[in-house]
């Protein structure tokens, strides 16, 4: 017993190594904070787009419309800015 909770404690010390982190001005954030960000950034600006070409009365539920196009941003972010 004791030596399978000696390995399960190895083994999930190990894996904390596998996150990978990116440096911003001396503080570590995890990649998909930042792609969260940048989507939730990237929304806000094609919300306005959308607004200012009228095509939001077209658009459907809100709540619905507007949780689609954020995972829509942050995984386009998570692409282009982390694809390792």
């Amino acid at each position: 017993m004791l030596i399978q909770r000696l390995s399960l404690c190895l083994l999930v010390s190990l894996m904390t190594a596998c996150d990978p982190l990116v440096s911003l001005q001396g503080s570590f954030w995890p990649p998909w904070i930042i792609a969260m960000l940048g989507g939730i950034f990237l929304t806000v600006i094609a919300s306005k787009a959308l607004h200012h070409l009228g095509l939001l009365a077209f658009m459907g539920p809100p709540g619905l419309i507007y949780t689609a196009l954020w995972l829509l941003m942050t995984f386009i972010t998570w692409l282009m800015a982390f694809d390792w």
